[in-house]
């Protein structure tokens, strides 16, 4: 995931695009079991529109988030039948370095 590594765009951790982008490469690496959002997502919304429903159909892996992602799992649940569970905010379980991961 590149771009979250960079953070040069203003507030969050990327564009929109850039954002959509990783996230797409998460659902397609086989490296990956899981998507799990370890901080909030604060501005996920934006990302609805943009989201390739048949990538998620052919690659599908439960995608882990809370509070303001509540929106986006819920529209990759109702959308594409992808696993979505409703978990707890993991970044006070990981060191704050770790943060950037989602």
């Amino acid at each position: 995931m590149p771009h979250v590594l960079t953070q040069t765009w203003p507030y969050f951790s990327a564009t929109p695009e850039q954002r959509l982008e990783d996230l797409h490469a998460a659902f397609i690496d086989p490296e990956i079991d899981a998507v799990i959002c370890i901080r909030g997502g604060y501005g996920s919304n934006y990302l609805l529109e943009g989201l390739d429903l048949d990538l998620l159909r052919r690659h599908r892996k439960p995608f882990i988030g809370y509070s303001d992602h509540t929106a986006i799992g819920t529209w990759m649940l109702d959308q594409s039948d992808v696993p979505v569970l409703h978990g707890r905010w993991w970044q006070r379980t990981f060191r704050a370095e770790m943060a950037w991961i989602c």
